[in-house]
């Protein structure tokens, strides 16, 4: 492979009266990094690491480690072998993309498939040693699935590649065999998916023309690096902002003028902690580095004297577990990213990034009066548009149909990314979307007929480019002011931000009213501090609660769109005290009839209450049932909600609790006390029914009018309704 010098003359001279630089071809520093490794093993195991991902997430959701030309190890020296590990090792590992090139040598129909990287044979069969390993590995670890990209890499095509490629699969039952693009996790578990990147007749897998790609892997020189890092570094921040429904794919890989290990680190050799190599370029005092685009920030300047310092390479694989190691603490989306060499810190890097990934996907449902008749609407955001079914009075639904042709990840939404609200901005009595969008925040109004109007942008700003994301400031809405009309409250970094609703279906200009209550305000966390709004006095007016370290801590909502200043009325519902969005849930609803919003809090031995008092405070928190809790019958948030409303239609809230055998009710009383839990239904649960949180939700709603709640549940074959009754039961 040729070097390159990059000197200018002045640069030329300058190092050879100061002597100190160094040539392109000089290698220096013995560099020991963990994103990139030339052994066989490199000490990580990471055999279960997809079990703790909700299944409700899509292929195009996850962050994936993977190997290119994962079974180039064998043959053809620096220039042509890319791995190290085998594949069994790779998968104890945590990779879990493959990409396997397959050809034959003579093209004979009785010569199997085996692993090829360009014209050098890896010897190693596809159906035995690739997709055996495979399935040996999945059926110990079921949790898991592997991404299987399969190429024909034969000169000019294999003969009958797609017929012996579907013969081999055909052998393993752990082939996923549906149609489907961009299946749930929970669909593939357990599976070999494989990522067709072949011509057939018959579908093999996810055609490989589905992905977003980039593979711009052709280097003329060591130089090209730069070029190829852009290239890696745009994947990265597409499929972090990109579409929710599209998988990207991200290869760091690179070869042609620059051996693989080369671009994957940057060093002069291929060992594990082989010398840097210079670039030829310095920076400071002698500035040569700014002469040449290539020369790029993000390369090292080391070996310094008198100011000056030489330049040196920095491999794809060591600038992308650099950056996603400064973006840990949020959830990002990465996509499928298949590595050269890739170490343990750049594989548990992309693992790391499904972190708080979302547990929901599309199309998340909402419930809502649509149409202003008094029963509740299902309001479904699907791909590429809002669907409504309409409530009925003889508790039915109409047949879903388009109700706006936006909110959906075709037109750019994110679950995790984008929320959209359903809340009454106009007060027509009807429930409008209200999306926080990349642009600002974005209203379609709710219609008699039971359709949205266009979206239309009202406010410029609570947008995630100023810094609102739904894991750290989140967005809310009520009326605050009382003149029945949704508001927005926006719990930012400053302080609570206020959007005041108007008739005309528009928002005030945001404005901060409160500093407090917020990331930087207080140090109000999410996943530790939840605020709510409620309406806790009884003047109609919602006001702020939020569960702070040193206890609940109340704002009351005014008449002028402003509150008053946060005030502490209970030292209790801590987190100090054991009290945890993720484990112990607290909620707010009048449970006693007078309309002031009461605390209800599952806590570890049952459920605890503070009734809301008409100057803004709570009463101490009492312990009123010994159930519903996770050390009093074992209830867990992943897997068992609890939800407070009236499903009797006495004005109280009850609670409704989805337990493993069936859904349990807990009828509130005007003493501020529950009847003991009653099984009502033996459905709706994990155990009897099959229910999930992640794949099925359940709301609770008046779908026909009784001011009754009644239980809306979507499962697996479609919606499912129990109706509320006056005894405190469902049908």
């Amino acid at each position: 492979m040729r070097k390159h010098r990059a000197f200018t003359r002045t640069a030329i001279l300058a190092c050879a009266v100061v002597g100190l630089c160094t040539t392109a071809a000089t290698p220096s520093l013995a560099d020991t990094t963990p994103a990139y490794s030339h052994d066989s093993t490199i000490g990580l195991t990471n055999t279960d690491w997809m079990s703790s991902l909700a299944d409700s997430m899509r292929l195009s959701q996850l962050s994936v480690p993977g190997t290119h030309d994962s079974g180039a190890s064998v043959f053809g020296g620096d220039s042509t072998e890319t791995q190290s590990m085998s594949l069994e090792t790779q998968l104890n590992s945590g990779i879990r993309a493959w990409d396997i090139r397959l050809s034959t040598l003579t093209g004979l129909a009785a010569e199997p498939l085996t692993i090829w990287h360009g014209p050098a044979p890896q010897l190693q069969t596809f159906k035995n040693y690739v997709l055996g390993t495979a399935d040996r590995f999945l059926a110990a670890h079921p949790t898991e699935t592997i991404l299987m990209r399969v190429k024909d890499e034969g000169s000019g095509g294999t003969p009958n590649f797609a017929a012996k490629v579907q013969a081999d699969l055909a052998e393993y039952p752990r082939v996923y065999s549906d149609t489907k693009d961009n299946p749930f996790l929970g669909d593939i578990r357990g599976k070999i998916v494989v990522l067709q990147n072949f011509d057939s007749e018959n579908r093999a897998g996810i055609p490989w023309s589905s992905l977003n790609i980039q593979d711009n892997w052709k280097l003329k020189t060591n130089w090209d690096l730069a070029d190829k890092w852009h290239a890696v570094e745009a994947q990265l921040r597409a499929a972090d902002a990109g579409p929710g429904s599209t998988t990207y794919v991200n290869f760091l890989s690179g070869a042609t003028g620059s051996f693989p290990y080369f671009v994957a680190s940057g060093h002069s050799s291929p060992q594990t902690g082989a010398p840097r190599l210079a670039t030829g370029w310095t920076r400071g005092v002698i500035d040569t580095c700014k002469h040449s685009a290539a020369c790029i920030p993000e390369y090292p300047g080391l070996n310094c004297f008198l100011g000056t310092c030489t330049v040196f390479f920095e491999g794809t694989n060591i600038l992308t577990m650099k950056k996603m190691d400064a973006q840990q603490g949020a959830h990002h989306r990465y996509g499928i990213v298949y590595a050269d060499f890739p170490g343990a810190g750049l594989i548990q890097a992309v693992i790391n990034a499904n972190a708080g990934a979302p547990a929901l996907d599309w199309p998340p449902q909402e419930v809502g009066d649509v149409n202003g008749d008094g029963r509740a609407d299902i309001v479904g955001f699907g791909e590429a548009a809002v669907h409504v079914s309409l409530g009925q009075a003889d508790s039915t639904f109409t047949a879903p149909k388009v109700a706006v042709k936006n909110f959906g990840p075709a037109n750019g939404w994110q679950i995790n990314r984008h929320p959209r609200e359903l809340g009454d901005v106009n007060g027509d009595g009807r429930a409008d979307i209200v999306g926080f969008g990349e642009a600002g925040v974005y209203v379609s109004l709710g219609q008699a007929d039971g359709t949205f109007t266009d979206p239309r942008l009202v406010v410029s700003n609570f947008r995630p480019g100023d810094g609102w994301q739904a894991k750290t400031t989140p967005r809310e809405l009520a009326d605050i002011n009382g003149d029945d009309r949704a508001d927005i409250v926006g719990f930012g970094g400053a302080g609570v931000w206020l959007s005041l609703g108007q008739a005309d279906g528009t928002f005030t200009e945001p404005k901060l009213v409160i500093n407090n209550f917020g990331h930087d305000a207080g140090g109000w966390r999410v996943e530790t501090n939840p605020r709510e709004l409620a309406d806790i006095n009884g003047d109609d007016r919602a006001d702020i609660v939020g569960f702070g370290n040193a206890g609940v801590i109340v704002s009351l909502g005014q008449a002028d769109g402003t509150f008053t200043d946060p005030r502490l009325v209970v030292s209790n519902f801590r987190p100090g005290d054991g009290w945890q969005a993720k484990t112990t849930p607290r909620e707010l609803a009048d449970i006693n009839g007078d309309d002031r919003a009461d605390i209800v809090g599952f806590g570890g031995a049952g459920v605890w209450l503070s009734l809301g008092q008409a100057d803004g405070t709570f009463t101490e928190p009492k312990l009123v049932i010994n159930n519903f809790a996770q050390d009093a019958g074992g209830w867990r948030v992943e897997t068992n909600p609890r939800e407070l409303a009236d499903i009797n239609g006495d004005d109280r809230a009850d609670i409704v609790g989805f337990g493993n055998a069936g859904v349990i009710v807990s009828l509130g009383q005007t003493d501020g006390t529950f009847t003991e839990p009653k099984l009502v239904i033996n459905n709706f649960a994990q155990d009897a029914g099959g229910w999930r949180v992640e794949t099925n939700p359940r709301e609770l709603a008046d779908i026909n009018g009784d001011d009754r709640a009644d239980i809306v549940g979507f499962g697996n074959a479609g919606v499912i309704v129990s109706l509320g009754q006056t005894d405190g039961t469902f049908t």
